[in-house]
């Protein structure tokens, strides 16, 4: 929308409609805008379309008799009452086509500013069928084909169903059954003597008065239904690691980073990605993999909160734990190693072993981090910022002391899904453990035994 802002003065939804009507087509209407400077493409128009509650003519041939008549209502009114008059389809194709026109029909012509126009008596035959002003008895092969189907109201439940199915395209995308698709699904269901082609299927549901689609209409993308934990979980991830596009009927989801990373991004939306051939992530360069893919704008909203949204809504120690481990799967480490230092006392030369350990999470928000440490004292956990910056201008916030670890870790580990930062904290975990029952010798031996490993 704000692309089309230079034909406010004009009018958005008058320009838009007075070239559809020209062209019927919104190929021709964003080619029509690409001359005015608006670089638009047609499926973009679609919802914009819908947005401004325009009129599009259903899917099927756009006939040049159609646009001189200005689209299948005007077209529909005035064949309706020259048909009305004139009382065959011969008189009404003469009249049109300006090779006889009854002097009871001029002021028809008059009233819709009407030209005679260069037409074929099947054009205007054809069109008189489709808008519904002729009405035939369906063949009597159709006939046959609702009787097999089990007459009208089932053949209309069936039809409705196949219709309305998903499926796969060759490059994994989905997309709605085509008419094609349809006709294979009820040669399998009428078995082999009965066969049916594409265009016994189209007569088939304007029969059963089944409306077709519009042309380019978007899947419906599945609704965020998980708990307030993974809720909590795919906002930090987000919020760490991606960038997010919002469309008029989507969010989508962008984020590069290795391969273990942007598996986590695949586990935390796996729900909501339809199966398909290849999975929505990609080898871009070296170790680098871009995941990216679209979701309902209304139910993963939650992802457009900023960092005070987010604190407000957390709850509870686990709705904490769930958000820190998707900010620690996207831009945090888990850090512990033994620190071997060699010094002199009372002229004997002796070693001692400290374990340092740390959870990191870093970020360029310094607001953020804040938030989260206001957030992890209310729950009796210490943490620090530490004055001095990363070498890429970014804060840090650890959680240094091992009762505070052993506290959040068990909550971190049952959100985690980075396999390796996993990994690290359940040793991190067990380590802390074990050292917190031991004395000062028994530590001693563990540490350098450690330190070997």
């Amino acid at each position: 929308l704000e692309k089309l802002r230079p034909l406010e003065r004009e009018g958005i939804r008058e320009v838009l409609e007075s070239l559809y009507k020209r062209h019927l087509s919104l190929k021709k209407v964003a080619t029509e805008l690409r001359k005015r400077g608006i670089n638009i493409r047609p499926k973009d128009l679609v919802i914009i379309f819908e947005c401004l509650n325009i009129h599009r003519e259903k899917t099927g041939c756009k006939s040049d008799l159609l646009r001189v008549l200005g689209g299948s209502d005007r077209a529909r009114e005035i064949l309706g009452e020259l048909y009305k008059r004139l009382g065959k389809v011969v008189a009404v194709h003469r009249a049109l086509s300006g090779f006889y026109i009854p002097e009871n029909v001029k002021d028809i012509f008059q009233k819709y500013g009407l030209k005679p126009f260069p037409c074929t008596y099947l054009e205007v035959y054809r069109l008189m069928r489709r808008l519904g002003i002729l009405k035939r008895k369906a063949r009597k092969k159709i006939r046959e084909l609702i009787k097999l189907l089990g007459g009208e109201d089932r053949a209309r439940e069936i039809l409705s169903e196949l219709y309305n199915r998903v499926t796969l395209r060759k490059d994994g995308s989905i997309r709605y059954y085509s008419l094609a698709d349809i006709t294979e699904e009820i040669n399998k269901m009428l078995g082999e003597p009965y066969r049916v082609i594409k265009s016994d299927i189209r007569e088939l549901m304007m029969s059963l008065k089944i409306e077709r689609r519009q042309p380019s209409r978007y899947l419906p993308l599945k609704p965020f239904g998980g708990t307030r934990q993974e809720m909590f979980y795919i906002w930090g991830l987000c919020f760490g690691d991606a960038r997010l596009q919002l469309h008029l009927t989507s969010i989508r989801v962008d984020a590069r980073g290795t391969l273990p990373t942007i598996l986590c991004f695949y586990e935390a939306f796996k729900e909501y990605i339809p199966e398909t051939s290849k999975p929505p992530y990609r080898k871009i360069k070296g170790n680098e993999y871009e995941f990216s893919h679209s979701f309902d704008h209304k139910s993963f909203s939650f992802l457009l909160w900023s960092p005070e949204k987010a604190f407000e809504e957390v709850r509870s120690r686990e709705d904490l734990a769930a958000l820190l481990a998707g900010l620690i799967d996207s831009e945090g480490s888990i850090m512990y190693r033994v620190r071997k230092r060699e010094y002199v006392w009372k002229n004997r030369k002796r070693i001692s072993y400290t374990f340092d350990n740390h959870i990191e999470i870093t970020n360029s928000n310094y607001h953020l981090l804040e938030k989260i440490k206001e957030m992890l004292h209310r729950y009796g956990i210490q943490s620090s910022i530490p004055r001095s910056k990363t070498g890429f201008g970014c804060w840090r916030l650890r959680i240094n002391k091992r009762s505070h670890i052993a506290k959040i870790a068990p909550l971190l580990l049952r959100y985690m899904k980075h396999g390796e930062k996993k990994q690290r904290l359940e040793i991190l975990y067990n380590i802390i453990q074990k050292i917190c029952n031991m004395k000062q010798k028994q530590k001693r031996e563990f540490l350098k035994k450690l330190e070997k490993k």
